[in-house]
């Protein structure tokens, strides 16, 4: 994709690449909830986990974006937390990957930037359930996801007493040849 006078990279990143680090300085510029520290080990556990896929993309050598997720498995405390939710036995629970993470730098936002990531992760994931959380406030966010073909499995509970709500998203996606 081209917006000029700008091209746009999007490359993968793993547990040992540079363009970790790079994903965490994007995160924790955009959300500013964790430190860097707390952040990149967030990252590198995640970066551990089966099924795990991450993008950024680039603007010349400048990570204006980032995204990653993982497969979501019993035990794990995203998954069990939203378990407790829906019902461990919830189809959508089942073979299903979390998008974890998914951040734009706001000079660089509504370029299509966001879609970039989103639609490659779910390309590269192989399981048939697609699964995220995000905050029931962040309207732009919701819009986003809803106009990509997710829908609400939860409505909104806090992850932690006294936090803001977060909605639980689903999408059935097409299968894999």
């Amino acid at each position: 994709m081209t917006n000029a006078p700008t091209d746009y990279e999007l490359v993968a990143f793993t547990y040992d690449s540079p363009l970790l680090l790079d994903a965490v300085k994007v995160y924790t510029h955009v959300w500013a909830q964790r430190t860097y520290g707390e952040s990149v080990d967030f990252f590198r556990s995640n970066a551990r986990r089966q099924d795990f896929y991450g993008y950024v993309v680039k603007a010349g050598p400048q990570t204006i974006g980032m995204g990653f997720g993982t497969r979501s498995l019993p035990g794990q405390w995203w998954h069990d937390k939203v378990a407790r939710r829906v019902g461990q036995a919830h189809e959508a629970l089942q073979d299903a990957w979390v998008l974890v993470e998914l951040a734009i730098m706001p000079a660089y936002r509504s370029r299509g930037l966001g879609l970039r990531i989103h639609d490659a992760l779910l390309a590269a994931q192989p399981h048939p359930h697609a699964l995220l959380s995000t905050q029931v406030e962040n309207r732009g966010a919701r819009r986003f996801y809803e106009r990509h073909g997710w829908d609400y499995l939860h409505p909104g509970f806090a992850f932690f007493e006294n936090h803001p709500l977060f909605c639980i998203l689903h999408k059935s996606l097409p299968e894999k040849a």
